[in-house]
């Protein structure tokens, strides 16, 4: 099952306990619209005013990187719950365990590589703007999905980020048939995982559940 095809489809994934089995909400075409309408909007308001903007503060050097930024394919987003990984057995479906927030970050991109980044969130069947800026992260995630999408001969609007944020760790993650294979951001030496390599997400998980057992729960 796909989780995410955001060429022609946005889906989102909600999780059913009870019957421990993904459940696909399709969102509208028009909702789709909407965002990337949304999206671009945000980019034409920075244009208009970009002299009375920091402009190095959200990842573009000049006004002519902005005339020029094009919004990006979106990358949709997935959390995986403190309290659920503390539970986690060996064996039960990762899958199981992903539930949509309803984010989709679009990158902002100047010559085709991403300068900027806004994230959109669902809200009560519209969406607003979350945020924008976010560099560094935003590059981190595109060229990851980039050679993910590349070495799996994929399109990249088939791979999707799942983050921990309870452990502060983020992850791209790709599909090979009714597997999920997740890929750090960046080097997770304690964990012994290795920036870019792709691991069976149940075997990532597995590494975690003594971390999140040991978390306080405070948010950080």
């Amino acid at each position: 099952m796909k989780y995410l095809w955001l060429t022609a489809s946005i889906f989102f994934i909600s999780v059913l306990p009870c019957l421990g089995q993904p459940v696909v909400m399709k969102i509208s075409k028009t909702q789709q619209e909407k965002a990337v309408t949304l999206a671009q909007k945000a980019l034409g308001d920075l244009s208009q005013s970009a002299r009375q903007v920091d402009l190095k503060s959200i990842g573009f050097e000049n006004e002519k990187q902005v005339r020029e930024a094009k919004i990006g394919v979106p990358i949709g987003d997935y959390t995986i719950h403190l309290n659920e990984l503390k539970e986690y057995r060996p064996g039960r479906p990762a899958a199981e365990m992903l539930h949509a927030t309803g984010r989709l970050l679009f990158p902002v991109e100047v010559n085709q590589k991403a300068r900027s980044m806004v994230t959109l969130s669902l809200q009560q069947e519209a969406w607003v703007i979350e945020s924008f800026g976010g560099q560094n992260q935003i590059q981190t995630i595109t060229d990851l999905r980039k050679s993910i999408a590349n070495s799996e001969g994929r399109s990249e609007n088939e791979l999707f980020q799942v983050r921990i944020p309870a452990l502060q760790l983020a992850f791209i993650a790709v599909e090979r048939g009714s597997e999920i294979y997740l890929s750090p951001l960046f080097d997770l030496t304690r964990y012994g995982l290795q920036k870019g390599k792709k691991y069976r997400a149940e075997e990532v998980l597995e590494k975690l559940i003594d971390e999140a057992r040991q978390h306080n729960g405070l948010p950080t």
